[in-house]
């Protein structure tokens, strides 16, 4: 058994040997990349950090040979050794034409090898169109000489590993049933909620630092799991009739309503989470939800018909800082070759001369949010790493009052302006505060009531508080929500009242103040509206319109599982893709085209595809 558990072991190293081989080829040919990546350190960590994908990839890799080794104790006949040289020599063989494919192909597109090539199977004449004979035999050629190196060094130094001996079968069988059971910790990348993905490796604003950290098979397996959503067109009616109708969505407006009164204030944006419009100025048990947010709405400017544009975090991070909508069932948050497509207020903002950073009081890997802050190119990210081990008083991370606390410890008081982004958590499920509850009750109403309430405590608490310091005649503080909930009036999962949030701006920058714009607007329309005000341009948001002009249409249009919603002042219309009828339809179109959510649908499907 020591044999066998040796070579367990070596199979292993070996599989990590090739992934870090390979990283070490792919950095050396594009060495001239490499070179713009600063510092010794940052080099050595695209090696480190992407041996948690190697380990992944290890992981999956190793889970054939542990089950042979396991149902090889209990038989008589020692076929493993035959069985895994020929799966040995198949897994290296897809390998190396991989990490080798992957070498051509990444001069051309930009980034690492995915699923993308697979789409072109069916049609292998195109594939020969594509690439040069000479490129072609030249991959064919490196696959095969680095596959026999591999092999190689599997024949010489770990076959002879499997002795076959008939004794202990059941302590054999035990110990690679464990060993097989524990792959799960390095396919998953450890214990924690989130599992492995672009965020736990990437950790640099060099692009080509965080695209060097990719193991190329992962990131074939990753995207072909997902390949499923992408296939997911929405085609409704002729895209030239469909692009027709939208351009009615979005006519050209040169006007230019001025809110400011600072050319370049600091700008803070708080996301919080959950924090549905069903909140503002409730009651429950006769008691104010959130005292704060209902005071902050009347001093500011609000938007009293804002809507999410998904429902879960991550769309609506790319909603708020990207200005692009959410797609029903997929997120494009999730594939990096289209999410670096994006345009972003934070790379906008930065080429303005602001310095950008990212609170969150989580883990910033969950739902690839490190990777487009990064292709965002923010400046840094604060996360629960930044916070001390005592601080982790929530399933989630640190409490949103330590969040808020930090932040306004850091506000630069310096002449350069800032943009600093907060995400808020504590609000989310399972709704655990450090606060002595309020709204008693073991009900989700209850429960989500009391989270709520406490981030409202802090949401006071910090705009009092950033009301007393320097800052604030400078200040622009925007508060929005990530998404709407269910909760409180358990509104049906593709119902309006589910993704309507607030917005509010408020600040010593701003030029007005108590105001309610009742004019109905999305999360997609913050970013360019602000870019407009510090007349920075706005025209490549192809998917949002300038909130603060009376020539933009009023409507919002947001997306559910596997389907879609428009709302506007004399329209609701709410239409299920999967069974291709309308949960909804009131009102009339008016300035909008027919069946408005589907050409919105259409042209954002068609735009998502084409990134």
């Amino acid at each position: 058994m020591k044999n066998k558990f040796q070579y367990w072991l070596l199979y292993g190293f070996l599989l990590l040997l090739f992934f870090q081989f390979s990283r070490l080829v792919f950095v050396l040919v594009y060495f001239e990349n490499l070179q713009s990546v600063v510092g010794l350190s940052q080099k050595i960590n695209i090696f480190t950090q992407g041996l948690k994908l190697d380990l992944s990839t290890t992981g999956y890799l190793l889970i054939i040979p542990s089950l042979v080794l396991l149902f090889q104790s209990f038989s008589k006949y020692n076929w493993s050794k035959i069985f895994l040289r020929v799966y040995t020599q198949v897994i290296y063989l897809l390998l190396a034409g991989l990490s080798i494919s992957d070498l051509f192909l990444y001069k051309q597109w930009g980034f690492r090898l995915d699923s993308t090539p697979f789409h072109y199977l069916k049609n292998p004449g195109e594939v020969v169109n594509f690439a040069p004979p000479i490129q072609l035999i030249a991959n064919l050629t490196l696959t095969l000489f680095l596959w026999w190196i591999f092999i190689k060094i599997y024949r010489y130094w770990l076959e002879p590993k499997l002795v076959f001996k008939q004794k202990n079968f059941i302590v054999q069988a035990f110990v690679f049933l464990v060993l097989g059971a524990s792959l799960i910790f390095p396919i998953r990348g450890g214990i924690g909620l989130t599992p492995l993905n672009f965020s736990h490796v990437f950790f640099s604003n060099n692009a080509f630092a965080n695209q060097a950290t990719i193991n190329v098979p992962w990131n074939v397996i990753y995207s072909w799991s997902e390949m499923n959503k992408l296939q997911e067109r929405y085609q409704f009616m002729p895209s030239d009739e469909a692009q027709k109708k939208f351009k009615r969505f979005y006519p050209k407006d040169s006007t230019f309503t001025p809110m400011l009164n600072v050319a370049k204030p600091n700008i803070v944006l708080l996301i919080l989470e959950s924090f549905t419009a069903k909140l503002v100025d409730r009651k429950l048990d006769n008691k104010v939800i959130t005292p704060n947010l209902n005071q902050l709405i009347r001093e500011g400017i609000y938007f009293s018909n804002c809507y999410a544009s998904g429902s879960r975090t991550d769309k609506g991070l790319v909603a708020t800082l990207s200005a692009y909508p959410a797609m029903p069932r997929s997120s494009i948050i999730n594939y990096q070759q289209k999410a670096r497509k994006l345009p972003s207020l934070i790379r906008d903002l930065k080429q303005a001369g602001y310095q950008s950073k990212f609170y969150y009081g989580g883990d910033i890997n969950f739902a690839n949010q490190k990777s487009y802050l990064l292709l965002s190119e923010i400046d840094k990210i604060i996360d629960k790493q930044n916070f001390d081990n005592s601080d982790y008083n929530a399933k989630w991370g640190a409490h949103d009052h330590l969040v808020f606390e930090k932040l306004i410890a850091e506000l630069p008081t310096g002449n350069s302006p800032f943009f600093h982004i907060l995400l808020s958590l504590s609000s989310h499920e399972p709704f655990e505060v450090p606060m002595e509850t309020v709204f008693p009750g073991n009900d989700a109403d209850h429960k989500f009531a009391n989270s709520a309430h406490y981030t409202d405590q802090s949401l006071g608490k910090f705009v009092e508080q950033l009301k007393a310091s320097p800052n604030w005649d400078n200040t622009l503080l925007i508060i929005t929500a990530d998404h709407g909930i269910q909760n409180l009036d358990n509104s049906a999962f593709y119902t309006a009242e589910k993704f309507k949030i607030p917005l509010v701006w408020l600040g010593g920058a701003l030029a007005k103040d108590s105001t309610n714009i009742t004019s109905y607007v999305s999360q997609t329309d913050i970013a360019p509206s602000l870019l407009k005000q510090l007349k920075i341009n706005q025209d490549h948001y192809l998917f949002s319109k300038d909130i603060f002009s009376n020539k933009a249409l009023s409507f919002a249009y947001y997306s559910f599982n596997n389907g879609a919603g428009f709302v506007s002042d004399s329209l609701i219309s709410i239409f299920n893709n999967r069974n291709q009828k309308y949960i909804l339809q009131e009102g009339r179109n008016g300035e909008f085209p027919s069946s408005p959510e589907q050409v919105y649908l259409q042209m954002l499907s068609t735009d998502y595809f084409e990134k």
